[in-house]
């Protein structure tokens, strides 16, 4: 492998601020760091190599691919540390470990394993018990699992104590003596750049200052400090970026023996230090493990869940309500769901990690469609089987068969209701779409009351023709199924321009 990653003439223009021409290189079996200041476009060019934002312009090519095109393939080979922990507070090691083992086809448990007996991660201890050190050796123990041939790691080495961190130095290196291998190294901490950094780019306001090899540009470039009125002397061409501050200046200069010329005040180079650093200072099916997150994320509800069933089966039976209430429970449990689950992912800002992986943006979208549908399959079965066993109770007073019915309305209109929030819920979260949702449903619901109102106050309706009907279930069964496979298509549409 030539390259591992090759970035051309990349540009995102968010209005105040501008990627600009972006291009650098990170050969095979090498390490590059990418520095900057803060909002300099680190974050911004990582988003834009994991497909998390959409570029405005250029190419970006990984391990030969291209990241849009080939994406899937891409993510498959790469293994993802974010500057911000994304999984779920309420998962363990070992389950964050049984999701990722679906979301990677290269995916190694003994590696994984292996790391977290190495980080002292074994415990059934769940995330959000963990420091921010520990969660980041989870994420990095989950990168390395995933036998990637490229690391893309933002911040990894962040909130760990230096013992760790050169023992995570130590792996990073290890990892690129496989020339199939290489790492892009967002960070701050300077001195982890100097230990195992081969090349280095230096972003300032949005567009690359330095990049190339990290010896020669310590032989070459260096860091001139003085005061604003010494800086207004210096020859700009000779700089490259400079900052300034409330007690002086800091400047890069791009050749320091040059500037000693041309600037012999300076102490025949000795205002000018060595060094750059100190400018910037500061395997499986995603489907189901998609699915399976959203189980677990789900599993601290279910027993609330179940009492609320049985709850309600009991006052049935006991003649408080009537049998059809529990019908309701299945748009009821159908509707929660999946707004828990997105809550979940808010919080946890999950979707970033996950679209991220093979998965992919059309995974996340696809996994949060099937769920739903297993979620309704489910309550409906549930519901049925606690009708039948009412009937044998003797506790109902209307057909069993118009209940079953009933139910089977319940999970059409279920879905129906669904096709409405879940777009909404990719698109705004869950708070913002259950705020949206609930309007929309309480309009609805307004319009059958006003109806029920006027046929109360003897305005005669219109009496809908027998065939109406007659055909009612088989239309309900169309508008649910047809709702939901468009809902589907226009979340995936509305999915793919998502900014992450």
């Amino acid at each position: 492998m030539k390259n591992a990653l090759e970035v051309s003439h990349l540009t995102k223009d968010y209005g105040s601020f501008k990627l600009d021409d972006v291009s650098f290189t990170v050969p095979g079996g090498t390490i590059m760091g990418l520095i900057g200041e803060n909002g300099a476009g680190k974050s911004t060019t990582i988003k834009c190599i994991l497909n998390l934002i959409r570029r405005d312009g250029g190419e970006i090519q990984v391990l030969g691919l291209d990241n849009l095109a080939d994406e899937r393939a891409v993510k498959a080979q790469v293994g993802v540390v974010l500057d911000e922990t994304t999984f779920h507070d309420g998962l363990s090691a070992p389950q964050v470990g049984n999701i990722l083992a679906r979301l990677y086809p290269g995916w190694d448990g003994a590696l994984y394993q292996h790391y977290l007996e190495k980080f002292g991660l074994t415990s059934k201890k769940l995330v959000k018990t963990f420091s921010k050190g520990m969660k980041m050796k989870l994420s990095l123990a989950a990168a390395f699992a995933a036998r990637p041939k490229l690391l893309i790691l933002d911040e990894a080495t962040s909130g760990l104590d230096p013992v760790v961190r050169d023992e995570i130095l130590d792996e990073f290196l290890a990892f690129i003596q496989d020339e199939e291998h290489a790492i892009l190294l967002s960070s701050h901490i300077t001195s982890d750049l100097e230990k195992v950094a081969d090349y280095v780019t230096y972003l300032h306001r949005g567009r690359v200052a330095v990049s190339g090899a990290k010896d020669e540009l310590l032989d070459t470039y260096g860091k001139l400090v003085c005061g604003r009125s010494e800086l207004e002397r210096v020859d700009p061409a000779l700089l490259v970026g400079v900052r300034s501050g409330q007690f002086g200046c800091e400047a890069l200069v791009k050749n320091r023996r040059a500037f000693a010329r041309f600037h012999p005040d300076a102490g025949g180079g000795a205002g000018v230090a060595g060094g750059y650093y100190g400018l910037y200072r500061k395997g499986g099916c995603p489907m189901t493990g998609l699915i399976y997150k959203d189980f677990l994320a789900l599993k601290g509800h279910l027993t609330t869940y179940l009492v609320f069933f049985l709850v309600y089966g009991g006052l049935c039976l006991s003649g408080v309500f009537t049998a059809s209430v529990l019908c309701g429970m299945v748009v009821l449990m159908s509707l929660i769901t999946p707004m828990t689950t997105v809550t979940s992912d808010d919080v946890s800002r999950w979707n970033r990690f996950a679209i991220a992986t093979p998965a992919c943006r059309r995974g996340v979208v696809t996994g949060k469609y099937l769920f739903t549908l297993l979620v309704t399959l489910a309550s409906t079965v549930f519901v049925s089987l606690l009708l039948v066993v009412l009937a044998l109770a003797g506790g109902l007073e209307e057909s069993l068969s118009e209940l079953l019915l009933s139910a089977l309305a319940c999970a059409g209109i279920a879905l129906i209701m669904n096709a409405v929030a879940l777009p909404l819920l990719l698109k705004f979260g869950a708070e913002k779409a259950r705020m949206v949702s609930m309007a929309l449903f309480l309009l609805v619901f307004a319009g059958f009351a006003l109806l029920g109102l006027a046929a109360d106050r003897g305005l005669a309706l219109p009496a809908p023709p027998a065939w109406v009907l007659t055909a009612l279930p088989g239309l309900l069964a169309i508008l649910a199924v047809g709702g939901f496979a468009l809902s589907y298509c226009i979340a995936q549409a509305i999915y793919a321009r998502k900014e992450f």
